[in-house]
């Protein structure tokens, strides 16, 4: 792969992401980052704003996506530096 990093939610471009081995910033919504996230290294970052019902696994939130809504543009910044160094 030829990206320097790639900031993305937890779907397929994320598991691509992990086999290739590029360094990757995933954002988890209702899903289980322990169960579905990355290798636990230095190229990889789980963003994930915790909130009491996840994992849902939900399509359609009754709350309002508050897990995804919680992780800010600034932690993903700060998260996609981090796995370029």
């Amino acid at each position: 792969a030829r990206l320097s990093v790639l900031v993305t939610n937890d779907s397929g471009p994320a598991h691509i992401a992990y086999a290739l081995g590029t360094p990757t910033a995933t954002i988890f919504g209702g899903g289980n980052p322990e169960a579905n996230g990355p290798p636990l290294n230095a190229r990889y970052r789980v963003l994930a704003y915790e909130v009491p019902c996840r994992p849902c696994g939900l399509a359609t939130c009754p709350i309002g996506y508050r897990c995804l809504e919680g992780v800010t543009v600034q932690q993903a910044v700060e998260a996609a530096t981090a796995v370029m160094r």
